[in-house]
């Protein structure tokens, strides 16, 4: 373990990084419909060309009853709309709004329940795709997002996200809003969770304990989510003249689980890691299960919180300690935002969140205590 500051270590860990792959399909949300289809899909699908297609649809030239027969199959097994094409024509834009999400974690399920909500309200659609923390793919998604005409973008940025390449591929009408990430430089508004806060709470729930020895488990991700939560642990345990340890991973179940090997290894060498944050919930799914198989009580051997509770936080045994995003709400205001006349070009607004207490953390959760 290599001396960083006088207060705050670092355990590193070497989890395979993950191969960044998405899921490429979109998917279109609110009230059910088609996705656009194009002459072009038609004509693939008919195994003829556009041109044929077009005479078909528009009576301009004779074309033969087997061809007219297939063309019109494809049309009904494609859903072609021509209404629909001849309309974004003619307004230049869909009635639709693309949304990016890193993946399919309950966070995201959740925020796009509120721009689902508020979307509706307006009368508008929206489509989802996955980036998968892939940059790469999230340009992909963007540039097939802006050529299909969506009168808006509601983005969450990847790691290597960059918003001056976005500037330059969305139209200038096309409004752009960020959300659960911030980006440099700040191009666009940002709606995000005021992590620092949250995780500088946490420290003082552990001092609150008579902790001295904490710890938080964090990926090296260029992600403003994941260096705020790691800032605001490590600057209030600072404050407080805790040690605190920062155990660097990767940002998922096997990261989690290289850094509870870590936090054992640590344990027999003498540093007694009393209690630890970890960031989100895929990393603390793998600690938890290494910390389980080591026979340690969560709880008692070690006190752990971590972020985004969900329903299933309190099925646990013990309920787990989380920090609970308001992400229906952070759906809704990036809808709110993408509305409004005059959007503002690198505001960021920091929702507050809440410390939800359970067992995890060494408390005595009202989940646990007898009715009797």
């Amino acid at each position: 373990m290599s001396q960083r500051t006088p207060d705050e270590q670092r355990l590193t860990t070497n989890a395979s990084k993950s191969d960044g792959s998405a899921h490429g399909r979109f998917h279109l949300l609110g009230k059910p419909r088609r996705l656009s289809v194009t002459m072009k899909d038609v004509a693939r699908a008919a195994g003829v060309s556009v041109a044929t297609v077009s005479h078909v649809l528009n009576g301009t030239r004779n074309v033969s009853h087997a061809t007219r027969e297939r063309v019109e199959e494809a049309i009904r097994s494609t859903g072609y709309s021509r209404n629909e094409i001849a309309r974004e024509l003619k307004t230049g834009a869909s009635d639709l709004v693309g949304v990016h999400i890193v993946d399919y974690n309950p966070f995201y399920t959740d925020v796009l329940r509120g721009i689902e909500r508020a979307l509706e309200g307006a009368g508008i659609r929206f489509v989802v795709a996955s980036t998968g923390e892939n940059w790469r793919r999230q340009l992909e998604l963007l540039e097939a997002m802006v050529a299909r005409r969506m009168r808006g973008l509601i983005l969450a940025p990847v790691d290597g996200f960059d918003a001056e390449r976005v500037a330059q591929i969305v139209p200038p009408d096309t409004r752009v809003v960020l959300y659960d990430r911030e980006v440099q430089p700040p191009l666009f508004p940002s709606i995000t969770s005021d992590n620092l806060s949250a995780a500088r709470e946490i420290v003082d729930h552990f001092a609150g304990h008579g902790y001295r020895n904490i710890g938080i488990i964090a990926s090296g991700e260029h992600i403003s989510s994941m260096q705020h939560r790691r800032a605001g642990f490590v600057q209030r345990a600072r404050e407080l003249g805790l040690n605190v340890y920062v155990i660097e991973t990767e940002s998922n179940e096997e990261g989690g689980r290289h850094a509870a090997y870590q936090v054992l290894e640590s344990r027999r060498n003498g540093t007694a890691l009393e209690a630890l944050l970890v960031t989100n919930n895929l990393m603390l799914t793998g600690a938890l299960s290494v910390f389980q198989s080591a026979g340690w009580k969560i709880g008692a051997d070690i006190a752990v919180a971590g972020f985004d509770h969900h329903f299933w936080c309190d099925a646990m045994a013990p309920p787990l300690t989380m920090v609970k995003q308001r992400a229906e709400l952070m759906g809704e205001r990036c809808v709110e935002w993408l509305m409004k006349s005059d959007i503002g070009v690198g505001v960021i607004e920091r929702l507050p969140t809440e410390l939800v207490i359970r067992g995890s953390c060494g408390c005595q959760s009202p989940l646990q205590l007898n009715p009797s």
